[in-house]
Order: C-alpha cells, then sequence, then structure tokens
C-alpha cells in the first residue's frame, strides 16, 4: 500500500535516478566567489543539479559522461551539452566552460574560461534561502533517498514521507502538505527549458501561500480516515496498492526520460500558480 505514496512523490520531487550520478566529492553547495557574497550559486544532487543566478534559477538533470577527459569530470545534461568541473586541492570547485563555438565533443583547453566556486557544504548563501530554501530541503531529500529506493520501494514511501514530515510526528498537517505544493510549483518554474527568473518564483511563492493550504486542506479531508485533522502514511496509501501494480524503481535506467516526467508532471500546477498572480 506504501508503494502508490513513493510513486505520487516522484510527481512532485525531481526524478529519482537510482544510480550513483555525480562525484560524492561535488555533492553540495558551491558558491561564487564565495558563500557570502555569493552571485552564482551551484546545488549538486545525485543526477541532477540546481543554478542559482543572480536573476534566474534552473534545474537540470545531469550525469558522469562516459568519456572522460584529463584532470576534470565532464557531466551531461539530458541533450548531451557538457559540464566541466575540477575540485581544486584547496578544496574550491572550478568550472571550466565551453566556448560558444567549440563542437559538444571538443576536449577542454587551457585557454577556456572558468570561474571558482567555494565549497557552502550543504548551506545555501543567506541571500538564497528565502526563495530557494524550501526547494532546497526537498530536493535534498529527494537526492538522499535514493539509496533507499533502488532498493525497496516499501521503504522508499517511508523515507521520502519522513523527509515532508517537518516536525517529525509521524503525520503530515495541513502545513507541511502546503508545503509540498509550493515546492512543487517552485520546481515546475525551474523546470522549464529556459528555466525560471527570480521575479517568476517570486510571483509562483506569493501566490502558492494562499492557494497551497486551500490545496492541501482538501488532501486531509479526503484521505484523514479518524478525523485527526492530520495524515499519517497508513491513511495515504490505503487501499491503493492495486493502482501501481507492476512499478519497479529500475524500469528505466534513461535519466532525461525521469527527468521528463517530472517536469511534465508539474508544469500544470506551475503554470495554474503563475495563472493566479496574473
Amino acid at each position: 500500500m506504501k508503494h502508490l505514496f513513493a510513486v505520487c512523490l516522484l510527481a512532485v520531487l525531481p526524478s529519482l535516478t537510482w544510480a550513483d550520478k555525480i562525484p560524492s566529492q561535488m555533492l553540495g553547495v558551491w558558491a561564487t566567489p564565495n558563500c557570502t557574497t555569493a552571485e552564482d550559486t551551484l546545488v549538486f544532487f545525485n543526477g541532477f543539479y540546481l543554478w542559482l543566478g543572480k536573476d534566474d534559477a534552473t534545474l537540470s538533470g545531469i550525469e558522469l559522461a562516459q568519456t572522460q577527459p584529463e584532470e576534470l569530470t565532464r557531466l551531461e545534461e539530458s541533450d548531451g551539452y557538457p559540464n566541466f568541473f575540477q575540485v581544486l586541492p584547496d578544496g574550491r570547485l572550478r568550472e571550466v566552460f565551453l566556448p560558444e563555438d567549440a563542437e559538444l565533443a571538443a576536449t577542454p583547453e587551457a585557454t577556456w574560461d572558468s570561474v571558482d566556486y567555494e565549497n557552502c557544504g550543504g548551506t545555501l548563501p543567506r541571500d538564497k534561502v528565502m526563495l530557494h530554501g524550501e526547494a532546497m530541503a526537498a530536493l535534498t531529500v529527494a537526492s538522499l533517498a535514493q539509496a533507499t529506493c533502488k532498493q525497496d520501494q516499501v521503504a522508499c514511501a517511508t523515507v521520502l514521507f519522513a523527509g515532508i514530515d517537518v516536525t517529525g510526528d509521524g503525520n503530515l498537517s495541513t502545513a507541511e502538505l502546503a508545503r509540498l505544493f509550493r515546492v512543487a510549483g517552485y520546481l515546475a518554474a525551474v523546470s522549464e527549458d529556459d528555466g525560471a527568473t527570480n521575479e517568476d518564483l517570486a510571483a509562483v511563492l506569493a501566490t502558492s501561500l494562499p492557494v497551497a493550504p486551500l490545496m492541501a486542506s482538501a488532501i486531509v479531508h479526503s484521505f484523514d480516515y479518524d478525523d485527526n485533522g492530520v495524515l499519517s502514511l497508513a491513511e495515504i496509501s490505503q487501499d491503493r496498492a492495486s493502482a501501481i501494480e507492476g512499478f519497479e524503481p529500475n524500469a528505466s535506467n534513461e535519466m532525461s526520460s525521469q527527468v521528463d516526467r517530472m517536469k511534465d508532471a508539474l508544469k500544470p500546477l506551475g503554470r495554474l500558480l503563475e495563472n493566479f498572480s496574473r
């Protein structure tokens, strides 16, 4: 019965890619020029990354390329576009940029432009928290859950549920569900091909503040069988196991196909929130 809840979460959290896609030393938050006065911020999760620029943000799937250059790590987005990185001896992360006129298969050269990022651990720069903090928390849950979800879909549902349960009391309140809907709207926006501007994200957040609690309340009223005002995992998954018979976490090894399914699932919600804000 718990299987269905995990499937539902895959629709509002980024795709769980079921494999190690990013070198472990690169996971976490990186900012340039530093974590205090960040202009650009990169947040690496396992199989996807969140880019937070000065004015916009983008969420993209990414994985190790089959062929690696010397000294650098080549990561490829779902369309094959390469990104080159190197963890420096002093702990910074260097990104080397493919020139506009270069072929996608080009080998990095010393003349290519680059930028260095400071390691911020798992903490966003302070000025990024208000707009991106909730999504960062949800993406971290999804990333950390991958090892469990790869092995056991029932345990996967439990881990994801626990990640959404902010208070840790074993139930989801209206506020916790509303937070999930806010994150869904955010992810829908940043998953668009061109990402989303900070103004767009602020509008989605402002719109979701009154809308998300209404949606969350409807969910609680639909599944709160013991009428205690909150939802347990058992209530959410009650009598619906047959709906996902045959679902396998390893049904596809294609990173891009799962990222695309996540985008398709979230676009309607993101557009709904955007329309409310107009």
